[in-house]
């Protein structure tokens, strides 16, 4: 079925129907009003420019052969008109065939661009479909194995590099009758995100197997059924391949390994058995990938099964030529990629590219014999400056100083499985990086234990810097100057019944705080940095009992705590007035009454 559409005419507020020739204002509901009285073959592309060349592409079944045209549309005037048009139609640009049991592309015409020009921009969207029709509808009706299009452009180089076969094994209307699985069990721990996959292997006339696969999606709402051999495909309901690729738990019925086995020896271009072997329970997968993308077929039949099923996998978008093998195709050889595991490109979907970056600087890395990488080793690979560029260290730096034998030692390590906190070792590394020790070793046993034990030394060892960078504070002359303990002091403030003492250890405003029930021990890290001062008020006949905590703020009194963070008495108040005129300080604290 072809599509029809509507011509805009730039220089008027008119259009014209490329079917019928009718003009019609240029406004949505006309044209839709238009589209459902021209005929129902009609499909309408809405705002196309005449003096613009657009470009569409149609696929024709004919027979034994596909046609592939690139078309431009074209207005037929009216005899005796220059503007008025009596219908429009297509004009051919660009032809191409593909037959079957071939591999050859004949050129039919070809009046501008060529094939792969053409292919790429379709691929682009720039060029687009003139038919109703769904391509791989139309591509079926030629080629019967193909079940979905990745693009144009893949189905044609698949075409031309391998051929797109096909064989009638059962005779036509009998197909249904070869679908014997029926009131599949499935088992209670088997989720509604997790498809099951039954098999039945059927053997045929000379020595010919054919594989009935009956996928239950959905708790077994909705049933895929396909019977499979080579070169041959009949499906039941047309599958969505994107959707069904990208399955993650598929659970293998009772039967299936052994009917795996015997078709992947009967017809081993499958790649079934590599597969299998590696994990991979998906068997849509290497069965129907063939015809529809390269890269997911050479993915799926080499094992690397998490791969094959990733649909965001970025390598999928290069030139289908470079599909010659797993290295050339990802940067990394097979036996890295099987490693891999779906819950891993969930996590990190640039995996790829990391490792890939990874080996080529150093392949040891990554030749780790476990079976399958962890996701603490894989976070270990992306967060840290493996491949040492230049500047590319981030915030954690966790390998500066290390050189590679260590750095292998750490992956190793996190490969192993000893440990699933990826980020307990992170902050170990880091916090033996501070302390400039490593009480549990580079890989320790027991990381918790390990972890606890740096993390204590640690502490210590702040807390011995803080009470030093402490008592150098309070017994600068900037902060004893504040005090009343000076000559001078004495003259004028001997008759008080105060005096101002300044802490000498980070200890005493712990004792401070306790004592008269408020926070003034946490500022002993702000009093060891430089950025406040704290005093005690004390009464003179009794200089060891906490009575008044006042905190300074470079020429500004901001504190003026009793007990309880009340405020001190009248007399108190008085006294810290004239301390504070005295020193030169402002009083700025809603502490202090306005007048005493």
């Amino acid at each position: 079925m072809r599509k029809y559409c509507f011509i805009r005419d730039a220089s008027t507020n008119m259009c014209y129907c490329s079917k019928c020739g009718h003009i019609i204002l240029q406004d949505e509901y006309n044209m839709k009003k238009h589209a459902g009285s021209c005929g129902e073959e009609a499909h309408f592309i809405i705002g196309r420019q005449t003096e613009d060349q657009d470009y569409f592409y149609l696929l024709e079944a004919e027979g034994d052969h596909l046609t592939f045209h690139v078309v431009t549309p074209v207005l037929y005037l009216r005899p005796g008109f220059k503007d008025r048009y009596k219908g429009g139609g297509w004009k051919r640009i660009f032809s191409a065939e593909l037959y079957r049991g071939s591999r050859e592309v004949r050129i039919s015409r070809s009046k501008y661009g060529n094939l792969d020009m053409w292919l790429a921009l379709i691929r682009q969207g720039r060029v687009r479909p003139a038919m109703t029709e769904e391509d791989s509808a139309v591509v079926r009706k030629v080629f019967p194995t193909v079940q979905g299009i990745y693009s144009l452009q893949m189905l044609v180089h698949i075409y031309k590099t391998k051929g797109l076969e096909y064989r009638n094994l059962l005779p036509e209307g009998t197909e249904d009758s070869m679908f014997s699985i029926r009131n599949m069990r499935l088992s209670g721990d088997v989720g509604g995100e997790d498809a099951v996959l039954f098999t039945n292997l059927h053997e045929i006339a000379e020595d010919e197997l054919l594989l009935e696969i009956n996928m239950a999606l959905h708790s077994g709402k909705r049933h895929i059924r396909l019977l499979i051999s080579e070169h041959y495909l009949y499906a039941g309901e047309l599958p969505d391949l994107k959707e069904l690729f990208s399955l993650e738990n598929v659970v293998a019925g009772a039967g299936t390994e052994e009917d795996v086995h015997r078709f992947a020896e009967r017809y081993p271009s499958f790649g079934l058995e590599a597969y299998w072997e590696n994990g991979g329970r998906n068997l849509l997968l290497p069965l129907l990938s063939g015809e529809y993308h390269q890269g997911i077929e050479l993915l799926a039949k080499s094992g690397c099964c998490a791969a094959a099923a990733f649909p965001g996998l970025s390598e999928l978008l290069l030139d289908p030529l470079l599909y010659t093998n797993v290295k050339e195709m990802l940067g990394v050889p097979v036996s890295v990629v099987r490693k891999l595991r779906p819950e891993h490109f969930r996590l990190l979907p640039n995996v790829i590219e990391i490792l890939s970056k990874i080996w080529k600087y150093n392949p040891r890395f990554l030749s780790v014999p476990q079976d399958a990488y962890t996701v603490p080793m894989l976070r270990f690979l992306a967060e840290n400056n493996i491949t040492r560029e230049p500047g590319a260290d981030g915030h954690w730096a966790l390998l500066r100083g290390f050189d590679d034998r260590q750095v292998f030692r750490m992956i190793k390590y996190l490969a192993s499985g000893k440990t699933e906190d990826y980020e307990l070792y992170r902050d170990y590394l880091y916090c033996c990086r501070q302390i400039g020790e490593y009480p549990g070793g580079l890989t320790p046993a027991n990381l918790k234990q390990a972890h606890d034990m740096a993390v204590d030394i640690k502490t210590d060892m702040e807390n011995h810097r803080m009470a030093e960078a402490f008592r150098r504070q309070v017994s600068s002359p900037e902060y004893l100057e504040l005090t009343t303990n000076t000559e001078m002091d004495n003259e004028i403030f001997g008759k008080d019944p105060y005096v101002v003492k300044a802490p000498s250890v980070p200890r005493e405003l712990v004792e401070e705080s306790a004592a008269m029930h408020h926070c003034v021990r946490m500022y002993a890290d702000l009093v060891a940095k430089g950025a406040t001062k704290i005093f005690f008020l004390r009464q003179r006949k009794q200089q060891s009992v906490p009575f008044v905590t006042i905190e300074v703020n470079g020429k500004r009194v901001i504190q003026v705590k009793a007990a309880y963070n009340k405020k001190a008495d009248i007399r108190a108040q008085r006294f810290v007035r004239k301390w504070a005129a005295v020193k030169g300080l402002q009083i700025t604290t809603p502490d202090m009454r306005e007048s005493v």
